[in-house]
């Protein structure tokens, strides 16, 4: 009889327990598909960084347009020659140094590096900062000198 006792016990436990264990799974599921409603309507609400060509910029500085051209390369890199205008803040300084030197989150920005690397980073770092207007110069240096625009030494 003890043994029965013992027995009907543990299968109640055994079913209380796989109960618990489905709900608990349940709400890990919803919870989980929250989450990730909630991620891509973030993502819906965030718009793609421009990214613009060479003649694009040529065509932006040409017609006087007021923006900030950002260089984020290397010190020695800016150096051995930059687009005219630009302003060194290496790729590991932006995160520090845009706050500081612009504070007005609706300036315009274009980042440019050698090829389009770190530039890409650059500008999405300027985004979740909160800039508005933050362009990518697709191609960089590499695509500006490639077209045989002016270069500062």
């Amino acid at each position: 009889m003890k043994n029965k006792i013992i027995t009907i016990l543990a299968a109640f436990v055994f079913v209380a327990v796989l109960i618990y264990t489905e709900e608990s799974a349940k709400d890990d599921f919803r919870a989980q598909e929250a989450a990730r409603s909630q991620s891509s309507e973030m993502e819906e609400s965030i718009p793609p960084i421009k990214e613009i060509s060479a003649m694009e910029l040529k065509g932006m500085m040409e017609r006087g347009e007021d923006f900030v051209l950002i260089d984020v390369r290397e010190k020695s890199e800016y150096d051995e020659g930059h687009i005219k205008g630009a302003t060194l803040i290496p790729r590991e300084s932006v995160l520090s140094e845009l706050p500081k030197r612009y504070q007005d989150r609706s300036t315009t920005m274009v980042f440019y590096c050698a090829v389009g690397g770190r530039s890409s980073m650059a500008s999405g770092t300027a985004h979740i900062l909160g800039y508005a207007n933050v362009m990518n110069f697709k191609g960089s240096f590499a695509a500006w000198k490639e077209k045989g625009y002016e270069i500062v030494r």
